[in-house]
């Protein structure tokens, strides 16, 4: 929980070095960037403190998010959280949605995350305005 509740340096300080991450998209950014997943991790939350992260989701959403279920079984947490989402039909601004977040803890520390994240097609580039003549 402390992880939700923290940013910036304080997320980065319950990373091990040995931070496992199966978010795909954070996945394919770090071997882009030819990054370990952790420098990656502490990249983001570093970015994240001082504003939205592209392409994570980051970004502002409504007032409401809350946990719905946490459980914790051996060194595995899992948690299911209520948040909205902006609805790409227009015909409202947000609607509710659930997704998870699992991690393994050793020490006090995550080593490896897993959520339902994942990829999406890139935005189509936008067409070249016609010659004039």
């Amino acid at each position: 929980m402390d992880f939700f509740r923290a940013s910036g340096e304080g997320r980065v300080a319950l990373l091990d070095p040995s931070y496992k991450q199966h978010n795909p998209i954070v996945v394919r950014r770090a071997q882009q960037e030819n990054l370990s997943d952790y420098a990656e991790a502490k990249k983001a939350f570093l970015a994240q403190a001082t504003g939205p992260v592209q392409g994570l989701g980051l970004g502002p959403t409504p007032p409401g998010n809350r946990f719905e279920i946490v459980t914790a079984e051996c060194d595995i947490v899992t948690i299911v959280h209520q948040g909205f989402r902006h609805d790409p039909t227009g015909q409202s601004e947000f609607y509710q949605a659930f997704t998870f977040d699992t991690f393994r803890v050793r020490a006090g520390k995550l080593v490896e995350h897993w959520d339902g994240a994942s990829l999406s097609a890139p935005s189509p580039a936008p067409a070249s305005p016609a010659p004039t003549q």
